[in-house]
């Protein structure tokens, strides 16, 4: 399993912030080049949020914020490549529930 660190360009509300990412890179010696694609570097936005989960059926709680982190771990896993449709298809939506916390009606 890869491992990520999730990276944001903005404040520290959510992830790592990008200056504290060129910060280590410099303290671990990167190269310049690695350096220069790290300040360049688009950070991709998980296509994902709690609001297509309770569109789905799934209620505010642990469950959803489980799932939310299970599908950032296959969207890091694709290499931040996965859609949103192509995530939430690994929900199996339309399939019998397994999550005692969806409803399944």
């Amino acid at each position: 399993m890869k491992r990520h660190i999730d990276v944001v360009p903005a404040e520290p509300a959510y992830g790592v912030r990008r200056d504290w990412v060129l910060e280590l890179a410099a303290l671990r010696q990167e190269d310049s080049m690695v350096r220069d694609m790290l300040t360049v570097w688009t950070v991709p936005v998980f296509p994902v949020n709690g609001d297509d989960l309770l569109a789905l059926g799934y209620k505010p709680g642990g469950v959803l914020g489980d799932t939310l982190r299970y599908l950032k771990m296959v969207w890091a896993e694709s290499d931040y490549h996965m859609t949103r449709e192509e995530l939430l298809a690994k929900l199996g939506v339309g399939k019998p529930c397994l999550l005692s916390n969806r409803s399944c009606g």
